[in-house]
């Protein structure tokens, strides 16, 4: 068992951090992209099997509004994240001092 730096585990968690801002966006570009399709393909019964499937097999007006729901959910999760880093970046650091001996 190696003890970490201070500095090794906040760039850990800096790293593990980017990390969930790429997965954040990615569903926030999904759901966007799903109110972008809903409006070129307006007629259902048309729709190609992959437009169906990305979709979820909603119907155009339940897919574009979880696809709206989805985007505003992670825009407004990713700010909160972003906020909240420095906090926990110094209190991992701070847990990783050395810890001061009393004689």
């Amino acid at each position: 068992f190696m003890v970490m730096p201070a500095q090794s585990k906040v760039s850990l968690f800096e790293g593990y951090r980017e990390y969930l801002y790429f997965i954040i966006n990615f569903f926030a570009f999904y759901g966007y992209a799903v109110s972008i399709l809903v409006y070129y393909f307006q007629d259902e019964k048309s729709q190609p099997e992959y437009i169906r499937a990305l979709f979820l097999w909603l119907p155009n007006d339940h897919a574009d509004w979880l696809g709206n729901a989805l985007g505003d959910f992670m825009w407004t999760l990713e700010p909160i994240i972003i906020l909240g880093s420095p906090l926990i970046a110094g209190s991992i650091a701070k847990q990783s001092l050395p810890k001061e001996k009393s004689d």
